[in-house]
């Protein structure tokens, strides 16, 4: 790469560029050549002005040019005929000023625009290519023309034999934005420290990618592109519209140094569209390490990929509507979620994943399969399911909004589950709650299941200490567990076993369990049922206690089995075949029928 292009002034901002950008435009366009001083430093072709028009014509299969000037009025047009489809010309602009285009741009083939000081499609800009790649960034006229380093898989490029990619690196901090309207058959690569789109790309493939370093792959009909460079206060941002018909869209900001604010940001749309039955397109929005996404747009894909540290939707703008098959949601010690109001609706499965951090899924969710996991979940709006609903927490569960899935099961595990008053889980197939027995602690926290309604074929209540608050109803077997703790001490050279020590263990019934064709099952250190709650089942209902039961109403189709130290008998029981302990204390009947 040549020092005079690395030497240019460099600038932080686009934005603080505009004014000067304006200014030359004004000055320069009215009757001056569309663009000037172009020189084809590599490669066989050239260069014809005529008037508003400039024809490149490019005889061999790559082209260098250097051009001193490559701006576009919005009368101009610049016409790049190449032999091929796959051909490629490398237009690099060596002015101490950024690119602006904002007239006709036409090619059928590759085209790279580079300008360490930024480049700007403007909104009357007109972009139609076979792929466009353009960037702040450079690479040598000898990498180039042979087609870029060879690369191999997670290596750097120009590590080993594999494919060639077309590096792109330096010291250029100009930004690269699009206004106008850019078009290309094959694909859209924008790359650079900040790179932003405000206008509307439509291409198979489209990359806005910031970094200070990049590596594209466009060898035959493949492509794709990597970072290979971070950039301090990288951004990769859209704000208009990005179209990838059966194609692919991705969004990702590499960042490096020792303050990382790295951002990923969508307020426009973003659809990778279904080109043919079959086909399908995929948006991957990446920040890694501490960086961040911003998502108050729309997004809609066959999948759709969010990684990052930190996953942000303001609830100062308006909640971000995320509508594809499939995505994915996944941030390294920050939280994820959806803001109360936000929409997520996949045709696959929505996975919201937090690495020593917390879930909150305060808006609605809808996919075919739905994953949560982090170290604390919140679900206060409703999660939908076609199929399957998975909640895994480290810590604890809340869960404030309605829980669905059509075919197959609910399953909630973690430290602790609380389901509010009047929330309804509901599932095709089985409902399962679960916490792990607590680890011995002093503060005698975990351990705990509050249940409000639940229906399903199967239900499978398991805790330490168990509380159902709403209605339970199952077609098949309802079994609820609060296992008691015990610690015992262990004995050593040096100790004595002290204590035994048991916690929890407690169940307690608050509302009717019914279950249509099956078994009722409760077991517990103790069983507690409220004074006139039900519990009907149409075969079985066993109960079996370490220490005590108090029934409420029992009835059951087979069976009525009571196993404990003692029990009261608080309601009616009603079965053909009754077994009590011996120690019974009651006051209403009991009927074997």
């Amino acid at each position: 790469m040549q020092s005079k292009r690395r030497g240019a002034a460099p600038h932080s901002s686009f934005n603080a560029l505009k004014p000067a950008l304006l200014a030359v435009a004004m000055g320069c366009f009215g009757n001056a050549w569309a663009v000037d001083g172009g020189t084809i430093v590599a490669g066989d072709g050239s260069i014809a002005i005529r008037g508003d028009r400039t024809t490149v014509t490019q005889s061999s299969d790559k082209m260098i040019v250097n051009w001193s000037n490559f701006d576009i009025g919005a009368t101009q047009r610049v016409d790049i005929r190449q032999p091929g489809a796959t051909s490629a010309v490398l237009n690099r602009v060596t002015s101490a000023k950024p690119t602006e285009i904002l007239g006709t741009l036409n090619a059928n083939g590759r085209v790279f625009v580079v300008n360490p000081n930024g480049v700007l499609f403007g909104r009357t800009a007109k972009v139609d290519v076979g792929a466009l790649v353009s960037s702040s960034l450079d690479t040598s006229d000898k990498e180039f023309m042979a087609g870029g380093r060879m690369y191999r898989g997670n290596a750097a490029p120009g590590s080993g034999a594999g494919a060639r990619y077309v590096v792109l690196e330096g010291d250029g901090k100009g930004a690269v934005r699009n206004e106008g309207r850019l078009k290309a058959r094959e694909a859209v690569v924008l790359g650079g420290p900040q790179v932003s789109n405000q206008g509307s790309i439509r291409a198979s493939n489209v990359v806005l990618q910031g970094a200070s370093g990049i590596a594209v792959r466009m060898e035959g009909s493949d492509f794709a592109v990597i970072p290979t460079r971070g950039e301090l206060n990288a951004l990769a941002e859209n704000g208009g519209v990005i179209v990838a018909n059966g194609g692919n869209i991705a969004l990702s900001a590499a960042a490096t140094g020792e303050t990382l604010r790295t951002v990923v940001r969508n307020t426009g749309v973003l659809e990778a569209t279904t080109a043919t039955v079959g086909q399908g397109g995929s948006i991957e929005l990446t920040a890694p390490i501490n960086g961040a996404i911003s998502i108050d747009g729309t997004v809609k894909a066959q999948d759709v990929l969010a990684m990052a540290s930190t996953i942000i939707a303001p609830t100062d703008v308006p909640a971000p509507t995320l509508d594809y098959i499939g995505v994915t949601v996944a941030a390294n010690g920050h939280d994820v979620g959806v803001e109360a109001g936000g929409k997520v609706k996949a045709a696959r499965s929505a996975l919201f994943k937090a690495l020593d951090g917390n879930v909150r899924a305060d808006g609605r969710i809808d996919a075919k399969s739905i994953w949560l996991g982090g170290n604390n979940i919140a679900t206060r709006g409703p999660l939908h399911a076609t199929s399957d609903v998975n909640v895994h927490a480290a810590g604890d569960v809340v869960q404030e909004g309605n829980i669905t899935a059509d075919t197959a099961h609910v399953f909630i595990k973690g430290r602790n589950i609380h389901q509010v008053d009047g929330v309804h889980t509901t599932a095709g197939d089985y409902v399962k709650l679960e916490v792990p027995a607590p680890a011995f602690s002093t503060e005698g926290r975990g351990g705990r299941v509050r249940a409000a309604n639940i229906e399903a074929k199967r239900v499978d209540i398991v805790g330490n200490t168990v509380e159902l608050s709403g209605r339970v109803r199952a077609d098949g077997d309802i079994v609820v567990t609060a296992k008691p703790t015990r610690f015992v001490c262990e004995a050593g050279p040096d100790q004595t076993c002290l204590a035994l020590y048991s916690s929890g263990g407690q169940l307690s019934q608050q509302a009717n369990l019914s279950s249509r064709n099956g078994s009722i099952r409760l077991q517990g250190g103790s069983i507690d049922q409220a004074a006139g709650t039900w519990t009907r089942a149409a075969q079985n209902v066993d109960m079996k206690a370490d220490s005590s039961v108090h029934t409420g109403n029992v009835e059951a189709g087979n069976r009525i089995d009571i196993a404990a130290t003692s029990a009261y008998i608080g309601g009616s029981l009603s079965a053909p075949t009754i077994t009590l302990p011996e120690r019974v204390t009651s006051n209403v009947p009991t009927t074997s029928r």
